[in-house]
Formats: structure tokens, sequence, C-alpha cells
């Protein structure tokens, strides 16, 4: 049990795009045209590091082990 932080879990859907010169073409796409977003649109730094073992065992296991500051 860790103690102080909210009991939750987090969903995340990560997409990534190895052409970027798609990125605007994803953004304005038709389908995306319905989604909502809750809140108000604003820019945030955020820095992230990412941790596995030397065997890379979280990768292997499909996990992640990541420290962000926002």
């Amino acid at each position: 049990m860790v103690i102080g932080l909210p009991n939750h879990m987090e969903t995340e859907l990560k997409l990534g795009c190895a052409d970027e010169s798609v990125w605007d073409k994803i953004m304005t796409a038709e389908a995306l045209a319905s989604v909502t977003v809750s809140g108000s649109e604003n820019t945030q730094q955020l820095e992230a590091r990412y941790f596995d073992t030397p065997s890379h065992a979280l990768q292997k296991a499909q996990l992640a082990y990541r420290l962000r500051r926002e």
C-alpha cells in the first residue's frame, strides 16, 4: 500500500507517428471532429524519464516504469 497517493488506475493511449508531416492530417481528421476534450485547452511542459533493467525485463513484459514531472 502506498500512502498519500490516490487509489486509481490510469489508462493511457499513446499514439506515435513515424512521419511528422502526417500529424496535422491526423489532428484535423473528420473522425476526430466529434471527439470532445473535457476542461480547457492548455499547454504544459512535461519531463518524463523511463527506467528498465539492463536486460530490458520491463519492456519484454510490455510494462513501463515512468517518472513524470508536470
